[in-house]
């Protein structure tokens, strides 16, 4: 009997496996001779989501993607998705490129943001709330619109996707605030949790949210498994043994670099924002780069190698780390523009890169006691400072400014420069705050006094701009 079963299993095993390759060669299983939808609507002529369904009896595996002919030669594979088994934990894989996610009963149902219903709409830019839709979407030199407006650029052959929301009323030129996710997120999670969308609201600037390439995690892994992450090709990216990085994404160019290039996508995402064709006016002196863990760790590596095209950079929990190699020491900063980097004395991330066992508590508020941390001048300190033309020695060279408050140190380095900022750092330490971007109360266990990142940093950000602009006033241009 066991015997039976077992062949029983083989040959369904078998069928699935037999079934799921007609799809990903686009033959119609039930039908030999059944012919793929239009890779196009014949009205629009806009390029369409083909649904498939793949049935599968792996967990880690629901992901699939669909190769199709279109009409539109930037776009050159539609990502589809399976019909998942309903224990899949979306939550937890929600970052994937699948248009479509399982329900509690294993089939197949519209993604609940802004692409349920849309069959023409990029690939790679998922997980809005219900109700907010894409006001325009397209690639690179599509027309922007007010609201959310959802792009992908090319990038080394590479799709890569972002979302710019335009508020309702805009200064005019505008400012515009660049926010790099964590590990495993995307633009459109911190579209919806930075607080930068509504900040953008009441100030007046554009907000831009790109999205990470994904990366083969292979720690905890079965062998020959990945769990697909998000990241930012920061400095250290190339030195975590958690990444497999001879592995690549589906549909990756194999003559692309990888780690991806990603200061080659922030670049195109400007060249994008600034071209006077698609419909914005951007404040050229006035771009500013924002992020959270690996994604500060990302705007850390744009203050340097792209300066010349920013006005301040400001993040949470990331940032400039020590590296082991000497050949993925940042590069001399082109330019020098103000630093604000935060972190909070909870932080178990920052507290693992400095070697600080979490046993002993929490790491200490006061400048001294935290300067006097093994580890924490070497690893985090001394690498932001030099990568920011500072020299950092605790004899000789000292904070013009230092202010410990009863919930957070402030501690500011600055060389002044004739005609701008000046090579300004700040850190700022966080008393309390966990791995975890700081919005006010929402989260008041991860953040028992509730910080809120963007209430700080826009005015860091303001304070850069007039001093970039000679100290001439506040910098806000008339709304339009």
């Amino acid at each position: 009997m066991r015997h039976s079963q077992n062949i029983m299993k083989c040959f369904t095993a078998l069928f699935i496996g037999i079934i799921s390759l007609w799809s990903l060669l686009g033959l119609a299983a039930a039908d030999a001779g059944a012919q793929l939808p239009p890779a196009a609507d014949s009205v629009s002529g806009k390029p369409r989501i083909i649904e498939r369904d793949f049935p599968t009896d792996r967990a880690d595996s629901f992901l699939l993607q669909a190769a199709v002919p279109l009409t539109d030669p930037d776009l050159d594979i539609i990502l589809a998705c399976i019909v998942c088994p309903g224990e899949i934990d979306f939550d937890e894989d929600r970052h994937s490129d699948g248009m479509w996610e399982a329900s509690g009963d294993g089939a197949a149902q519209p993604h609940s943001g802004p692409f349920a219903g849309h069959r023409e709409l990029p690939p790679g830019i998922t997980g809005l709330p219900p109700g907010d839709e894409c006001a325009s979407s397209g690639f690179a030199g599509t027309l922007y619109e007010n609201g959310i407006n959802c792009r992908l650029v090319k990038v080394d052959g590479y799709p890569r996707a972002y979302i710019v929301y335009v508020p309702p009323r805009v200064q005019d030129p505008a400012p515009a605030v660049f926010m790099f996710h964590g590990s495993s997120g995307d633009g459109a999670q911190f579209y919806q949790i930075s607080g930068w969308k509504e900040k953008a609201d009441e100030q007046g600037f554009v907000a831009v949210f790109p999205t990470g390439v994904k990366y083969c995690n292979v720690l905890d892994r079965p062998l020959d498994s990945c769990k697909w992450t998000t990241k930012w090709h920061s400095y250290q990216l190339i030195e975590d043994e958690k990444f497999n990085f001879e592995i690549r994404p589906s549909g990756y160019p194999a003559s692309a670099p990888y780690p991806a290039d990603d200061v080659g996508f922030a670049n195109a995402m400007l060249d994008d924002l600034l071209a006077p064709a698609n419909g914005l006016n951007i404040a050229a002196h006035q771009v500013f780069v924002s992020g959270f863990s690996n994604g500060g760790s990302m705007a850390a590596r744009l203050a340097i190698e792209i300066s010349e095209r920013l006005a301040a950079a400001a993040y949470v929990a990331g940032g400039i780390i020590k590296v082991n190699d000497p050949a993925n020491l940042p590069p001399a900063a082109v330019d020098h523009i103000p630093v604000f980097a935060a972190f909070g004395t909870a932080d178990d991330g920052i507290m693992a890169q400095i070697g600080w066992d979490p046993r002993a508590g929490k790491l200490p508020l006061d400048q001294e006691l935290l300067f006097a941390v093994e580890g924490f001048a070497e690893v985090y300190l001394t690498p932001h400072l030099n990568a920011f033309d500072h020299t950092y020695n605790p004899d000789t060279f000292v904070p013009y400014f230092s202010n410990q408050g009863s919930h957070a140190t402030l501690v500011r380095w600055h060389t002044p420069q004739v005609g701008g900022a000046g090579h300004l750092f700040q850190l700022g330490v966080l008393e309390g705050l966990q791995h975890h971007w700081p919005r006010g109360c929402e989260h008041i266990d991860k953040n028992p006094n509730c910080f809120n990142a963007v209430d700080v940093f826009w005015p860091f950000f303001e304070e850069a701009a007039n001093n970039f602009d000679g100290g001439s006033g506040s910098g806000a241009k008339p709304m339009k």
